[in-house]
């Protein structure tokens, strides 16, 4: 645990979650895995299909208008349905298997492994501090087990632009009825976590697992006001 900034006493705390309350990247891995699977096994003009179309489409996307960003559940969507018409299938039939790849889709991403101790964090850190989830991604916490700690969940697209932006933050602020200094916000990213939330006007914890040098990462754009390794240290302000 490392200190850069005076800390001072906080009344609520907010929280990213993909790669602070779990690793995000074999979640998305797998649903993204199944998801062309189900692709390749719907129709016949898509036995040839694969991931690297897959990719290809998601990427074209985001080149073509960059603000989809900003939603990761409408990308996805848009995502398989240019790959449906690559492939030459009909607007029907594209309609009709993006609905069912969605739903394959969503239910892997909300296969996320969320451990006994980071339950336990959160299950005390609740019973002192109001807790709100923030965050870029689309995971569902009402299926994973996580809607019990959190007060309120906002996420970009629906609730505004992502992280660095200020919108879900200003929204957690207003929710909880405090001044941006009264609020922690502990996140896993130096940029759209530390640099996002000192921005705004609140505390930072930066959740740091692979024990990075602050000093020698480019995302850093500003310090945070401390530094933690594992999230069993908030239990310190308990």
């Amino acid at each position: 645990m490392y200190f850069y900034r005076l800390i001072k006493p906080f009344k609520a705390i907010t929280f990213d979650l993909d790669d602070t309350l779990y690793d995000n990247k074999p979640v998305i891995d797998l649903a993204e895995k199944n998801l062309v699977k189900f692709l390749i096994q719907s129709h016949p003009n898509l036995k040839n299909f694969n991931h690297k179309y897959y990719k290809f489409c998601k990427s074209k996307l985001l080149l073509n208008n960059p603000c989809i960003y900003y939603d990761i559940n409408f990308w996805r969507k848009l995502s398989i349905k240019l790959s449906l018409r690559i492939f030459k299938i009909n607007s029907i039939e594209t309609n009709i298997i993006a609905k069912k790849a969605m739903k394959i889709a969503n239910f892997w991403r909300n296969k996320v492994f969320i451990s006994e101790n980071t339950h336990r964090i959160l299950n005390k850190l609740s019973k002192k501090f109001p807790l709100i989830a923030i965050t870029n991604g689309d995971l569902d916490i009402n299926k994973c087990n996580l809607n019990k700690y959190f007060l309120k969940i906002f996420r970009s697209g629906k609730d505004g632009y992502p992280k660095p932006f200020s919108d879900m933050y200003d929204l957690s602020a207003k929710k909880l009825k405090l001044s941006p200094h009264h609020i922690l916000h502990v996140g896993d990213s130096l940029e759209t976590d530390v640099f996002g939330s000192i921005r705004y006007g609140m505390q930072s914890c930066w959740v740091n697992f692979k024990k990075k040098k602050i000093i020698s990462d480019l995302s850093a754009k500003t310090l945070p006001h401390f530094e933690i390794s594992d999230l069993k240290y908030l239990m310190n302000f308990i």
